[in-house]
């Protein structure tokens, strides 16, 4: 039967994670159902936001569902928002695709030349104050300097993005072995959800 877990705590999501990590270790794994705070305590009671953290992070952990304890305290007004936010919650709704800029970011991070040129469609025009190139194969180059040569060792951190349909604007700072960069500024051409243009701005300091 489902390993059913009780959760109360003021960060739910990282408790949530905590104890499914500890019980998929054991052996053998069950299916896992946890069970969330909708209860007030000695004091204590959830908020309509660690409500949906709870839920989301469930959904991230791939978990099939989620339920809350308990009906008389989540529907008698007094817990501001859980009971909404329990009710509204469409757990069958696909999240939001990532942006693009959020998900190169996240591929650099991983220093995946592969995942980064797929992101890429032809004529993959790539400009910064270095050199002006074109082609996926002078991209797969590029990157490789980015990651060996100038920004060995590099975590990359999305800052803000905007724009929609064909183009985009995000800006982003890295930290490296060799310096750092905190002015990271770029633009992307998107031609049939790829990127076909990009222009990327930043120095490095020490």
């Amino acid at each position: 039967m489902p390993q059913v877990y009780w959760l109360k705590a003021h960060n739910p999501g990282d408790q949530l994670a905590r104890c499914v990590k500890e019980f998929q270790a054991k052996s053998p794994s069950l299916p896992i159902i946890p069970t969330g705070a909708a209860y007030r305590e000695f004091g204590w009671q959830p908020t309509d936001k660690e409500v949906l953290e709870f839920i989301k992070k469930a959904k991230e952990l791939n978990l099939s569902g989620v339920n809350f304890w308990e009906w008389s305290d989540a529907r008698s007004g007094k817990l501001p928002g859980v009971w909404e936010a329990i009710q509204k919650y469409n757990w069958d709704e696909r999240d939001a695709p990532k942006d693009i800029s959020v998900t190169l970011v996240e591929a650099m991070n991983e220093h995946n030349i592969d995942k980064i040129v797929s992101l890429y469609s032809l004529p993959a025009v790539h400009i910064n104050s270095r050199r002006i190139t074109q082609g996926l194969d002078n991209l797969r180059l590029w990157y490789a300097q980015l990651f060996n040569d100038i920004l060995p060792n590099s975590k990359f951190t999305l800052g803000t993005y905007s724009g929609k349909a064909s183009s985009r604007h995000f800006t982003w700072t890295a930290s490296s072995s060799k310096g750092n960069v905190r002015n990271g500024n770029d633009t992307l051409g998107i031609l049939n959800g790829k990127i076909g243009y990009h222009y990327s701005f930043f120095s490095v300091t020490p």
